[in-house]
């Protein structure tokens, strides 16, 4: 998982290379990094928007309601976040849980 300023970093490289590179072939050694020294096509100006979209987007978020029973997160390889509400301990039948999504970094 990227923490937030190396997620900054990665989009900010990205965009960069979106406004400045018309010719990926022109670009002192970027074009081997992004191509994999040449063996891959480079990502043109909408993949490069798709992608920065799917690096902005929150995480999977993954609620599970527990009822006179117990519920424990076992495995998690990262990059979802996981909520248990258990009935049985909420004072007042209220959760913590909400809507809110994380703060996503500034568009293109």
């Amino acid at each position: 998982m990227l923490n937030e300023r190396e997620l900054a970093t990665i989009l900010g490289a990205l965009r960069y290379v979106q406004n400045r590179v018309a010719n990926w072939q022109n670009a002192e050694g970027i074009y081997d990094v992004a191509t994999n020294c040449g063996t891959l096509r480079p990502l043109e100006g909408a993949e490069i928007d798709a992608l920065c979209e799917k690096l902005n987007a929150p995480p999977p978020r993954v609620i599970v309601e527990v009822t006179g029973g117990v519920a424990e997160v076992t495995d998690n390889p990262g990059g979802v976040t996981v909520d248990i509400i258990d009935h049985d301990n909420l004072d007042d039948g209220e959760s913590d849980i909400t809507d809110e999504r994380p703060t996503q970094h500034g568009e293109g």
